[in-house]
C-alpha cells in the first residue's frame, strides 16, 4: 500500500508556515503550479492525527487507495466462464480446460457443407 508509506507527506505539507509556502510558490513554478491542491490538503489541518496514527488508520482502513483494484483483482479471479464454441456451436468449454496458444485443426475453419 504506497498510502501508508506517503503518509509523512501530507502531514508534513500542513506543517508548513504560510510565509515558507510563500516564498515557495514565488520561487518555483512547479510548487506554484500545485498551489490549489497544496492549499486544498492545508483546510483539513485540524483533522490531521500524528503520524503513527495515520500510518496505524490507513493500514487497517478498508478503503484505502488500492482496495477497489484488490477486490477487482479478487472478484475477477472467482469468475467462471462457459463458453461455445463458433465453429460447431455444440462445444461447451469451461475455463479450465482451455488452452492457450494450443495448435487448432485448421479444418474447423472450413466454411460448413449446406
Amino acid at each position: 500500500m504506497a498510502g501508508e508509506h506517503l503518509t509523512f507527506f501530507e502531514l508534513e505539507l500542513v506543517q508548513l508556515s504560510s510565509d515558507v509556502l510563500e516564498a515557495f510558490y514565488a520561487k518555483d513554478p512547479f510548487v506554484a503550479k500545485h498551489r490549489p491542491w497544496i492549499e486544498h490538503v492545508r483546510l483539513f489541518k485540524p483533522h490531521f492525527l500524528s503520524e503513527p496514527v495515520e500510518s496505524a488508520l490507513m493500514k487497517r482502513s478498508p478503503f484505502y487507495a488500492h482496495a477497489w483494484s484488490e477486490f477487482f483483482d479478487e472478484t475477477e479471479a472467482d469468475l467462471e466462464f462457459d463458453f461455445q464454441t463458433w465453429t460447431d456451436g455444440q462445444s461447451n468449454f469451461e475455463m479450465g480446460q482451455v488452452q492457450v496458444n494450443a495448435p487448432i485443426d485448421v479444418a474447423k475453419f472450413a466454411k460448413p457443407s449446406p
